[in-house]
């Protein structure tokens, strides 16, 4: 959440500088596709999940790299210091290896064979699962970014915490967890609600758009449209013994009427 024209800025250039970036590992994705060969899946799916691994690590990278100098430029906008140490928090960030090969097996090879299983061209199911691959793909590179800039709240001792950022258009899921607003460390060590072990404010879907914003202070504005999708939730939740049912109803109600 920014406080100065500078902040706010800086936030939306590095939201399009990400996708930007996602879209480059799209088009490299995309060309490595063809080494799934529908004759010899098993034997070709070895090969391309080692190589798309690696592809996957390298713009990871970058999107770290964004993330870290993005960081201390918004931290001197928003508070007149440098990051302390900068070089430090790169390293937080850690990937996870078994979760992205997971991912990439799944959607890739396990994605065709499911679809062929249930009577799908054998070619039309190929192309499906590359839409799911893609977006699976995408999401582990983009949490590079968002991963640094979460634990660099963390470990940052004046942040207060940090605020999701969404897209003009999020889904609902995304606009649900904008209107929360600020996630203040407080808040975090009280516990949310946890999927997987993970906490909810944390989670990311496949194609997902949203970035991370530092919290510096309490009379910030909320970023993007998070006030308006707070105010929704409070409207459409009252009284409902399904708040995120309710709120989901709502939300693509209004995204409808526009």
């Amino acid at each position: 959440m920014a406080t100065t024209a500078t902040g706010s800025d800086l936030t939306e250039q590095h939201r399009r500088a990400q996708l930007a970036l996602r879209s480059a590992f799209m088009r490299e994705l995309v060309r490595l596709w063809p080494l799934i060969n529908l004759d010899d899946l098993d034997e070709t799916a070895a090969e391309w999940i080692g190589v798309v691994t690696d592809l996957i690590l390298a713009y990871r990278t970058q999107s770290v790299d964004k993330a870290l100098s993005y960081y201390d430029s918004f931290r001197r906008a928003e508070t007149g210091r440098p990051l302390p140490n900068r070089g430090n928090y790169r390293s937080l960030a850690v990937p996870n290896l078994a979760s992205i090969k997971t991912s990439l097996l799944v959607t890739g090879p396990f994605g065709v064979k499911s679809r062929i299983g249930k009577g799908i061209n054998p070619r039309t199911a190929k192309a499906k699962a590359l839409v799911d691959v893609s977006g699976a793909a995408s999401r582990h590179v983009l949490n590079g970014g968002r991963q640094l800039v979460t634990e660099a709240v963390a470990k940052d001792k004046v942040a207060l915490g940090f605020a999701r950022v969404t897209d003009a258009d999020p889904c609902a899921f995304c606009a649900m967890l904008a209107s929360r607003g600020p996630v203040y460390r407080s808040r975090e060590s009280a516990g949310t609600r946890r999927v997987a072990g993970e906490s909810e404010l944390h989670r990311y879907h496949d194609h997902c758009a949203c970035q991370v914003e530092a919290v510096y202070s309490k009379d910030a504005e909320w970023p993007g449209r998070a006030r308006e999708f707070e105010q929704l939730w409070k409207d459409s939740t009252k009284g409902k013994r399904d708040a995120l049912k309710a709120f989901r109803e709502a939300y693509e109600a209004q995204r409808k009427s526009k």
